[in-house]
């Protein structure tokens, strides 16, 4: 047996599914209007963290202003970062810089004669002093001079045809370095050797003049290499001695740059008096540490014998 289904009244016509749709609707309006009151508190909540965050931000980063290091950073930035790095610290003076590479670095090896043993006694020898010394082309120029070294500039060079030339020495380190640019320099026909303890200047021009060489922008560079003053008639000019032992001569650059051998184990002078009388010098005792300079190799010998031996430059 079938039934008739209506959600409209038989009687009254009204439509009872809307109407209790719609009341439902109604009843449940304070709890849809606490749902959208509690988003928007939600939202509201959001924005005051993300303010209280921004603000905290800023705090932090004003008290950051107090620190002078971290207004004093300094950057640095290189043409050729691949050749050149550098950093700078807050005292570092902003600006330009340019740099220009004296001396590639170069392998060395150096292999002395076999020994049994690291700790063999190499046995007694001599050691001799004399005066005048020669350059090595390798010396520091700071070494020169009695450690006064050479004020590095610019000289000029006119041979004897009367062509002249600019040297630039500004960023000479060694006796070589100096010999290599004026040997190189254009414009010229002047040669320069170590000779001894100076600089020689040879002329292969053929002219006529007189063979100068001058300061550049009132500069010593020559007159610190023992070139000053040079203006003669001639196709040779010697420069002044520039090696002379100091004080502060390392020993380690004697003798070519192959120092003394100092042992421990053995005296390493013996000296005999007029009167008969010898004595013997440790240089580098085992309860001391050995002298590294010139200097304190005279104050060694010194204090061997203060009544018989004397040792000055």
């Amino acid at each position: 047996m079938g039934r008739v289904q209506s959600s409209v009244g038989l009687v009254t016509g009204i439509p009872i599914q809307e109407t209790v749709d719609k009341l439902i609707a109604l009843q449940a309006q304070p709890r849809d209007n606490l749902v959208a009151r509690q988003k928007v508190l939600g939202a509201e909540q959001s924005a005051i963290t993300d303010l209280t965050a921004l603000v905290l931000g800023v705090q932090f980063a004003v008290r950051r202003l107090s620190n002078a290091d971290l207004l004093g950073q300094k950057k640095v930035t290189s043409s050729q970062p691949q050749l050149l790095t550098a950093s700078a610290g807050s005292a570092a003076v902003a600006g330009n810089y340019q740099f220009v590479p004296a001396r590639l670095a170069q392998t060395h090896q150096v292999i002395s004669t076999g020994l049994a043993a690291r700790d063999e006694a190499l046995g007694g020898g001599t050691l001799a002093f004399r005066l005048g010394g020669h350059v090595d082309t390798a010396i520091s120029l700071a070494d020169l001079n009695s450690g006064a070294g050479v004020s590095r500039g610019q000289i000029r060079l006119t041979d004897r045809s009367g062509a002249t030339a600019v040297v630039d020495l500004r960023f000479a380190q060694t006796m070589d370095d100096v010999l290599t640019a004026i040997n190189t320099a254009d414009g010229t026909s002047i040669e320069a050797v170590a000779d001894g303890d100076l600089l020689r200047l040879i002329d292969h021009s053929g002219g006529t003049g007189n063979l100068r060489v001058a300061e550049v922008g009132g500069g010593t560079t020559a007159a610190d290499l023992g070139l000053a003053g040079i203006n003669i008639a001639a196709s040779t000019a010697d420069g002044q001695s520039l090696v002379t032992l100091f004080a502060g001569q390392r020993l380690a650059h004697l003798r070519d740059g192959q120092g003394l051998s100092l042992r421990p184990e053995l005296p390493d002078l013996a000296f005999q008096f007029r009167d008969g009388s010898s004595l013997q010098v440790d240089l580098d005792p085992a309860d001391e540490p050995a002298p590294q300079t010139v200097g304190q190799l005279l104050e060694r010998l010194n204090a061997a014998d203060p009544a018989r031996l004397e040792a000055r430059i």
